[in-house]
């Protein structure tokens, strides 16, 4: 009975170092096939809009979107920081589809205003990133 018990143990934990194996190179296949900007398709003639596009993931979201060749409008509440925010993307892609456009999103005058601005532009819109 214990050669049985002492069997059943040793297998057991023979099938748990397999499964930690099993799981650890699941793990590393998995981190190798993860989604990065540089699977961004070609975005030449797209028009995007990217909200809170001055800082953070909004930031680095219309600077992958440009380097694509989207047409990439930098919504963006504190112009002095969007200003700033653009400068750094031209300086890192020179020829960069890339501009500025006040909005901020808690004021509806200015949500209006941004919308009549951008369609006086703009004769459509293919992307919406609302960050």
């Amino acid at each position: 009975m214990k050669r049985k018990t002492l069997l059943g143990g040793i297998t057991a934990a023979l099938a748990g170092i397999g499964l930690y194996r099993f799981i650890a190179q699941q793990k590393e296949t998995d981190m190798a096939e993860k989604w990065t900007a540089a699977d961004i398709p070609d975005l030449t003639g797209k028009v995007a809009i990217v909200t809170g596009a001055n800082s953070g993931l909004g930031f680095e979201t219309s600077k992958e979107l440009a380097r694509k060749g989207a047409t990439t409008i930098m919504a963006c509440r504190n112009m002095d920081k969007a200003r700033a925010a653009l400068a750094e993307i031209q300086a890192e892609i020179p020829n960069a589809p890339i501009e500025l456009m006040q909005l901020d999103l808690a004021d509806l005058a200015s949500v209006r205003q941004f919308s009549a601005d951008f369609q006086a532009k703009y004769n459509r819109l293919d992307l919406l990133i609302n960050n």
